[in-house]
């Protein structure tokens, strides 16, 4: 019954994956600037990133734990993304497009065949393993989570996205959705989201280096915003580092970037939806508690 379930979940995500990618490439202008990236395959990439991620101050034990499943990850998908798509067995790769195209079926496919009881670690759980310090939540969220379900399942049965019981209230209070009230106006939504986090005591600790970057979807059947895609923005001397964990079963991906308006750029393209013809209502992208402009 519980495979089943998963299936059935999977699918879902699936499809709504599928929907966010055929949008993102159909918006694609090709040029000279490549998206160069690393699903941190060899060790000198992960150790690259693991001292990155030590010098902004992130917990020895989240760092061991994040690189522990991305190598467990890539032991289950790397033939199928070598397959797929022009990865470097070492480094960073280089592909003339806004988004990677992954075959997110077979991806989908080759994890249920190995892990048909439980899901893959995702994009909130990735980015609250490595971030989670430098948000303080002083208030237990009691209000609806269902949106939060699936998250709650894979912490409670995936070993590599195990936490404390204080940190899942903090990831509860943090992910759970926002109600926004009906207005297309950008700026007006950031600022309910802003507020509804000081209202559930949220705040975040000084960091000049990084940042944590929530594309915020909107619900118009419920008016709620919910984070339908996250990520770690680190500073270096050269640029930007994003981390994210690109979907469900997806890659865990480092990409560099120039700038945080390329960053934006990224993520408003990766979240970008329509139906049919119809064009939905652009994402928000925040910058910890702020807007990216």
């Amino acid at each position: 019954m519980k495979k089943r379930l998963i299936i059935m979940i999977l699918s879902v995500v699936l499809v709504l994956s599928s929907i966010l990618t055929i949008f993102a490439y159909s918006n694609i202008k090709y040029n000279n600037n490549k998206l160069i990236y690393s699903n941190m395959i060899d060790k000198k990439t992960q150790n690259s990133v693991k001292e990155i991620l030590k010098e902004n101050k992130i917990n020895e034990k989240d760092i061991d734990t994040f690189i522990k499943a991305v190598n467990n990850y890539n032991k289950l998908q790397v033939k199928i993304l070598q397959n797929n798509i022009n990865i470097s067995k070492s480094g960073y790769s280089s592909i003339n497009a806004k988004q990677v195209p992954y075959n997110l079926e077979k991806l989908q496919d080759n994890w249920v065949k190995k892990f048909p009881d439980y899901m893959d670690v995702n994009c909130r759980i990735t980015a609250f393993r490595l971030f989670k310090d430098f948000i303080n939540s002083n208030k237990k969220f009691t209000g609806d989570s269902i949106d939060l379900n699936v998250d709650l399942d894979t912490i409670m049965n995936n070993k590599d996205a195990k936490f404390s019981t204080k940190d899942v209230e903090k990831f509860i209070n943090f992910f759970s959705a926002i109600p926004a009230k009906d207005t297309d106006d950008t700026i007006k939504i950031a600022e309910q989201i802003k507020n509804e986090w000081k209202k559930r005591k949220i705040s975040f600790k000084n960091n000049k280096n990084i940042y944590i970057i929530n594309g915020f979807l909107r619900y118009p059947e419920t008016k709620n915003v919910f984070i339908g895609h996250t990520g770690i923005c680190i500073k270096t001397k050269n640029g930007i580092l994003f981390l994210e964990k690109y979907g469900v079963t997806s890659p865990y991906q480092v990409t560099k970037f120039k700038n945080k308006e390329d960053v934006k750029n990224y993520m408003f393209n990766r979240l970008k939806m329509s139906e049919g013809e119809i064009e939905l209502p652009d994402p928000i992208i925040m910058e910890n508690d702020k807007l990216m402009k």
